[in-house]
């Protein structure tokens, strides 16, 4: 055990020259395509282009989430640096994500009340809610409706603007980066408008200054909020992961490796993603660049068998959105709206005795892959 602790110890360092580099690859590839899509004139290459610039926002966000850890690069100037740059597209400010992610999140992993990243709901408190809201919860947790989930519930809410209340109160620096954000709402849009009035070879009407708005600005920010939700869905949703109250007594590492999910996509996704997928990892050492994530994950399954690795399939996926609709607290499993179970009950994540169940229906392929 100390040899792997000092060896995950060791997967911590951190260099200014890579995470600089990952991030101008990311930067220069994310002007070449907005570039690019602002330049044609083929509405199915533009709309292609438009997905392209949605997928390296999101490369470019998971290194301002890096940065945010302080882990991208071993100078916290320079972090906060690229993480303000790289957070930009995705328009989030850094210090509410730092407050949301690292402080909320990370401290309060799936703890009821505290973290509420895809929390769930009791059959009680299901059935409190007014019809609306009954409504709003089953559509985000439908295979359609989850990839909606990250942009209206923690975007909106958490990043954008949000109430006082949500983030205990407005900082003197939640207030810099939100001006920041807003600027860049305003320098984007009207540059991108800016550059397709300028380069039009004749008369350039609203519907062209709106398309290249619409394919530049909106449609890579809606496809990162949808893979953004669709990710964390992956990361803390599955019938072995549970949640625990708030007070209840947890052993901190055991809950991060009980509760973060390896989903194994092919190995080129999940390069070409800044190996995200490897979360366990990330949530028991958030230390660890993304350059060193994969390592940290295979020296982890070698040495926690209990740890949850989930090979992705459409069917895998689908099935995850179907049973897992609401938490009962009491019984340790998810049931769906009727209060019947979906999983077995499993003892709370985190605890001395704690151990992984196997749900009751099989998930469609499974990888059930455990380290000897």
């Amino acid at each position: 055990m100390d040899f792997e602790r000092l060896a995950l110890r060791a997967l911590h360092a951190r260099s200014s020259v890579k995470g600089t580099a990952i991030f101008a690859l990311d930067l220069i590839a994310y002007v070449a395509v907005i570039g690019s899509c602002l330049l044609t004139h083929v509405l199915v290459v533009k709309l292609a282009l438009s997905i392209v610039a949605g997928i390296l926002t999101s490369l470019l966000f998971v290194v301002g989430h890096d940065a945010c850890h302080q882990s991208l690069t071993p100078r916290r100037w320079l972090n906060r640096l690229l993480g303000t740059l790289a957070f930009l597209p995705s328009l989030h400010p850094f210090s509410l994500w730092e407050l949301g992610h690292n402080r909320i999140h990370h401290r309060y992993t799936n703890r009821r009340g505290k973290d509420y990243v895809w929390e769930p709901l009791s059959l009680a408190e299901f059935g409190r809610l007014s019809r609306l809201r009954q409504l709003r919860y089953r559509f985000f947790r439908t295979f359609a409706g989850h990839f909606w989930y990250y942009l209206c519930d923690i975007w909106w809410r958490k990043m954008f603007y949000p109430r006082p209340h949500e983030i205990g109160g407005y900082r003197r620096e939640y207030r810099v980066d939100l001006l920041i954000v807003s600027a860049w709402m305003v320098i984007l849009p009207t540059g991108v408008a800016g550059l397709t009035y300028a380069l039009s070879a004749g008369p350039c009407g609203a519907y062209e200054l709106g398309l290249s708005v619409l394919a530049c600005c909106v449609v890579p920010f809606l496809v990162f909020n949808f893979l953004m939700s669709s990710v964390v869905f992956l990361h803390h949703m599955h019938p072995q992961v549970g949640w625990v109250p708030t007070r209840e007594r947890v052993d901190s590492q055991r809950m991060q490796i009980r509760s973060a999910v390896h989903v194994v996509f092919p190995g080129y996704t999940n390069l070409v993603f800044h190996r995200i997928m490897e979360h366990t990892a990330h949530h028991v050492r958030p230390g660890i660049p993304l350059y060193h994530l994969s390592n940290g994950q295979t020296l982890l399954e070698s040495t926690f068998p209990e740890i949850i690795v989930q090979k992705w399939s459409l069917r895998y996926h689908v099935e995850t959105t179907a049973r897992c609709k609401l938490f009962d607290m009491e019984r340790r499993c998810w049931t769906d709206y009727a209060g019947n179970r979906t999983s077995l009950p499993r003892i709370a994540p985190g605890t001395e005795d704690s151990k992984i169940v196997a749900a009751t229906v099989p998930l469609g392929d499974r990888a059930s892959r455990r380290a000897a």
